[in-house]
């Protein structure tokens, strides 16, 4: 009985939690507006969800039957509603709800519909349906058995399908802002890519709840995936901003035109090489935190696609990567030759944090900053190479 109370409890409470959410999203206002539209309607879809699991837990069904299943009528909105959320955080052009295919509609409208015979029937019929009732269901008709199955089944491979979907676009994602950006701070979604993995728990909570197999401890891990997914959504920044963000007749670039055969020249990008060394070497761009792809693109006057094109063939680098060498063959050498504190050289050559700069020194040198410092001999530096030799051999190359 102990258990039933804290069910209770922990699905109000989270019930309660998603209308917040859905009510403080839909009035808010300023950057990002252009997804909590969607991320509110997940809420909003999460709410009528806990809503309903708190009146089966506290037995309010069997006392008013009218209501079961009008609560949870539009859920099957809730896994395209996520979908659009990711699409819209993740997109570098303006998204639109309307550019997308109909079949999302369509999808989610036929689950609806063949859920609402089952909706429409009088409560104590569902009452039997759902065996809170007396015994004996011979008063439901076999076509709306099967619809009532039917529906289920469809819901549970559509909220398999969309996540599949989000967890694919966020892997696109990751690949595509390390071509845009130097800085990956709040940009790579991670923390949403963790928690759809987590909401791919509670999709095998519900399958097993779909084959009667559930136990009484569920509602925990819905506790654990909210209320930090909250927490996170708020403070998630827009991605792509004005400044940063691509052109609209580059958005394509450069994941999908990279597939493309080459537009440059060797003795094109030789020379873009060599405006990208002047502007690393002798401008130290590297040195802005804030520098993405467009606008080293504005500096150089060279399109971003040519930029790209250049550092894909020519050095075998991304954006993020080429840049942050730079930074790193930097570091090296202030390691060696000055007295500076770790995180004075990270700020003073481009690095936003000492996490970012420590991470992004381990990955090209193969050891952490305090280590390279204290190492005054050379060879016993990873793979016998001279200071900063990994880093400046690639932009050397150009």
């Amino acid at each position: 009985m102990e258990s039933i109370d804290i069910k209770n409890l922990a699905f109000a409470s989270l019930g309660f939690h998603a209308v917040f959410m859905a009510l403080y999203l839909f009035s808010r206002r300023g950057e990002g507006v252009k997804f909590q539209p969607f991320l509110a309607l997940v809420f909003v879809m999460l709410a009528c969800w806990y809503i309903s699991l708190f009146l089966t837990t506290a037995g309010v069904y069997v006392r008013y039957p009218w209501l079961i299943n009008w609560i949870t009528l539009l859920i099957p909105i809730l896994a395209p509603s996520l979908y659009f959320y990711v699409l819209s955080l993740t997109s570098p052009s303006p998204w639109r709800i309307r550019h997308q295919p109909r079949w999302h509609l369509c999808f989610a409208l036929t689950i609806i519909l063949l859920k609402l015979p089952f909706t429409l029937l009088p409560g104590d019929i569902k009452l039997l349906q759902i065996g809170a009732g007396s015994e004996g269901t011979s008063s439901i008709s076999e076509l709306l058995l099967q619809l009532s199955w039917v529906s289920s089944a469809l819901f549970v491979t559509q909220m398999g399908l969309y996540l599949t979907l989000s967890i694919n676009r966020l892997r696109e994602h990751s690949t595509r802002i390390r071509n845009l950006f130097s800085n990956l701070e709040n940009r790579t979604l991670n923390w949403l890519r963790n928690y759809l993995l987590l909401l791919v728990a509670l999709w095998v909570l519900g399958v097993f709840d779909f084959l009667g197999l559930a136990d009484d401890y569920g509602w925990l891990v819905h506790m654990l995936w909210l209320v930090p997914f909250s927490l996170l959504a708020l403070n998630q920044r827009v991605v792509f901003d004005s400044v940063a963000a691509p052109q609209s007749s580059r958005v394509q670039e450069p994941e999908i035109r990279a597939r493309v055969r080459s537009s440059l020249s060797h003795e094109q990008r030789s020379r873009i090489g060599k405006k990208l060394r002047a502007a690393m070497q002798e401008e130290h761009s590297y040195r802005d935190p804030d520098l993405t792809l467009r606008k080293l693109s504005d500096i150089l006057n060279i399109s971003t696609h040519h930029i790209s094109e250049t550092l894909r063939d020519e050095i075998g680098q991304n954006f993020y990567d080429f840049v942050n060498s730079c930074r790193i063959a930097e570091a090296c050498n202030l390691l060696k030759t000055t007295d500076m504190g770790t995180i004075d050289i990270a700020f003073a050559v481009g690095f936003n944090s000492r996490s970012t700069f420590s991470a992004a020194f381990k990955k090209h040198q193969k050891t952490s900053p305090s280590t390279y410092r204290k190492s005054d001999n050379f060879g016993a530096l990873p793979n016998n190479q001279e200071p900063h030799q990994t880093s400046q051999k690639k932009i050397q190359n150009l």
